[in-house]
């Protein structure tokens, strides 16, 4: 039962689906998330994405794609899909993230440690 409510009432996009705002990708969104995302680009193995997360700061005109794969975060802009140049690591294998309403971005491991990250700077702190 308990974890039928965590299921049902506790996610986000149950919640999401459930009020009628959650779209369908476009197809050019679909295309590009199937056959340009790629984490594994200029790296010595192939790696599965874990997590995306998508930001977005009206402020400054930027939105991101948070992707997490192994125990590193890549970082695309996602008007441009310019990859950051530099990851963030971490000490073991990324499981879950989360944004906030301060925009920050919190990282879980599988070693149970947890890891808040600025959306703004790129900075883990």
């Amino acid at each position: 039962a308990s974890l039928d409510m965590a299921l049902n009432d506790l996610s986000i996009c149950t919640q999401i689906r459930k009020e009628g705002a959650l779209k369908p990708l476009s197809v050019e969104t679909r295309n590009v998330l199937t056959r340009r995302l790629s984490p594994s680009i200029n790296e010595t193995g192939s790696h599965a994405v874990r997590c995306l997360v998508c930001t977005e700061h009206p402020e400054n005109g930027r939105s991101s794609l948070w992707c997490a794969y192994g125990s590193k975060l890549k970082v695309y802009n996602s008007i441009t899909w310019v990859c950051d140049p530099t990851d963030i690591l971490f000490p073991s294998l990324i499981t879950c993230m989360c944004v906030d309403s301060r925009n920050k971005m919190w990282v879980g491991c599988i070693d149970g440690q947890l890891f808040v990250v600025d959306t703004v700077t790129h900075v883990c702190g």
